[in-house]
């Protein structure tokens, strides 16, 4: 069996010549390939290492740090996900709290404001009371003194520019 295969293997490379001769393939060094030497080994222009000699495990390697890396990325998307639903919770709930608190403060401002409008409305009321009151207080005083002045003899007007006892008093 390994001389069948041999034989395939030569007949091939037989093939590969005879492609290469007549321009099909181009080979190794041509003008339009272009190879790189792999770390720690050197290629021999025209030839090609052959695959048992390959460092496989570098890029196995290589492989599992990317997986590694794209892992933490992943955990990383998921800690800052999970830190921005967060802060949207809570700007979420500190808005409805600030809205909540605006309607309140309305409602608080228009019973406030209501309030007010009672209250002036109660210190027209009682300043009106008040000028009646003192009207009726000087028709008063007025009739007491016209009439008690006739008794006593003295006449009206000079009452009105008669100092008062009873200012300076205290009763």
């Amino acid at each position: 069996m390994s001389d069948q295969v041999a034989s395939n293997e030569t007949s091939d490379l037989n093939q590969a010549v005879l492609l290469r001769e007549l321009g099909r393939i181009p080979a190794i060094g041509d003008a339009n390939i272009v190879t790189l030497p792999t770390p720690g080994r050197e290629v021999v222009q025209g030839t090609t290492p052959p695959a048992k000699l390959r460092d496989f495990s570098s890029a196995i390697e290589l492989v599992e740090e990317a997986r590694e890396a794209i892992r933490i990325a992943e955990e990383r998307t998921q800690d800052l996900e999970a830190q921005l639903k967060k802060v949207l919770d809570d700007a979420t709930n500190e808005i409805e709290t600030m809205k909540r608190l605006q309607q309140a403060s309305s409602s608080e401002i228009t019973q406030l404001r209501a309030q007010v409008a009672g209250a002036e409305s109660r210190a027209e009321l009682a300043e009106k009371r008040a000028a009646d009151a003192e009207e009726w207080l000087c028709r008063l005083h007025d009739a007491v003194m016209n009439s008690l002045g006739r008794v006593l003899g003295r006449p009206a007007s000079a009452r009105l520019l008669e100092p008062s006892r009873t200012s300076g008093a205290v009763g």
